[in-house]
């Protein structure tokens, strides 16, 4: 199983698996398909389910081709690539409606219309700027009622803000980034109305705004610090988590536009036993996690590997708000967690087996219960009481945070 995806509820996963595409119902805990080179499944390199769960859509490097698939009627549509430009990478709107896939070079994007039992081509435009994990700048708004693309052109960078109304896609702005070295990174605030722009790890400082879908800057927040890498929202859409390239994370509150009281979050190598609430969690391949306190600072030196700065950054608030998650690939197998309301917020320090790292994190809705899904096929769940590995599953699909949280229900 080399080829996955999990809907965000972990309710469906999929995989490629020896040729055959496989559908498992999590909740209830059975196979739903396994389509057989029904379409081709050889050498998939992305797999995505569709957000209703009612299409899984892939795409294929030899030959370059996207197909889509209909869950219930198991009906299916190949697409061929153009001759000059692949396909790199696809994207579903939050309703499952359209599809968007992204060709190489940034040259353009396809959109399509999926419906029942067919696939229909609606438009073209513009290419996304790719970021440096290789995935677009580009999103759907939470509504679904608006997309909006980084563009590169020759006097710089430029977002282009797409209506979607009655299957068309109105150009409704372009907003030029003339003050900006080179957008970092775009994401859409809660309200559909505005989105959250950064430069790029290229620019001086952190530098982030606020821009409305008609071109207008509402905030702006310029600081003498390293620039920003990730940024992630809260559940409530109030709270932004500031990481940048120094490894360090920063609370944004959106509706004040300052930063937390808390001040800066420091993925430090050492951790100093005069802070009280500081734990070390060191993971072997036993069940439960040995506590260690106090802390001698040895035991806490990192490794700080220059060659994952590319690697994937985690950053994900629990539902209330209070802690925080944070996964930073240059400090291998370590994982961070905070409590914001704490005057010495760093709560606990998980430093993972050496031949394991993070993959995903996942919190429970109701409660301060994360997942988070770990290299070696194990999860690991963490409450401010208690950390586990999960090792053993007896299920027919991958354990993951997300299938792990959907069994619980």
């Amino acid at each position: 199983m080399n080829v996955t995806d999990i809907a965000d509820d972990g309710s469906v996963f999929t995989c490629i698996y020896n040729s055959s595409l496989m559908i498992y119902d999590v909740f209830k805990n059975k196979l739903l398909h396994s389509l057989i080179e029904k379409p081709e499944t050889t050498k998939t390199k992305i797999l995505k389910i569709s957000p209703m769960k009612t299409a899984v859509a892939w795409l294929k490097s030899v030959p370059n081709q996207l197909s889509v698939i209909h869950i219930n009627s198991k009906s299916a549509s190949n697409i061929s690539a153009s001759t000059d430009y692949s396909f790199e990478y696809i994207l579903w709107c939050p309703h499952g409606e359209y599809l968007t896939v992204f060709s190489s070079l940034s040259i353009f994007t396809d959109v399509y219309s999926v419906g029942d039992n067919k696939v229909e081509h609606i438009t073209k435009i513009s290419g996304a700027k790719f970021d440096d994990l290789g995935c677009p700048i580009a999103q759907f708004s939470p509504d679904g009622e608006y997309f909006a693309s980084v563009n590169i052109f020759n006097n710089g960078h430029s977002i282009s803000v797409y209506c979607i109304t009655n299957s068309s896609w109105i150009h409704v702005q372009m907003i030029k980034v003339t003050d900006c070295l080179a957008v970092g990174g775009a994401l859409w605030c809660q309200d559909s109305a505005s989105l959250l722009v950064w430069e790029g790890c290229a620019a001086a400082d952190l530098s982030l705004r606020l821009v409305t879908v008609d071109g207008r800057v509402e905030q702006s927040l310029r600081a003498d610090a390293a620039p920003i890498t990730t940024v992630s929202l809260s559940g409530c859409g109030r709270m932004a988590a500031l990481h940048s390239s120094d490894a360090r994370v920063r609370i944004l509150d959106l509706l004040t536009w300052q930063l937390g009281s808390m001040g800066v979050l420091v993925h430090c190598p050492i951790v100093h036993e005069s802070s009280a609430r500081s734990r070390l969690r060191e993971m072997a391949d036993q069940e439960l996690i040995s506590v260690c306190e106090p802390i001698a600072p040895t035991l806490c030196e990192l490794n700080h590997d220059e060659s994952r700065a590319r690697h994937l950054r985690l950053l994900r608030f629990s539902s209330d708000v209070r802690y925080l998650a944070t996964y930073d690939p240059i400090f291998p197998n370590t994982l961070w967690l905070w409590d914001l309301t704490s005057k010495l917020p760093l709560d606990t320090i998980i430093k993972l087996a050496d031949n394991s790292y993070v993959l995903g994190l996942q919190w429970q809705d109701d409660k301060a219960l994360l997942a988070v899904t770990l290299s070696n096929s194990r999860v690991l769940v963490w409450t401010p009481q208690q950390s586990v590995i999960i090792n053993h599953w007896d299920k027919p699909f991958c354990l993951t945070a997300e299938t792990y949280l959907a069994t619980l229900l």
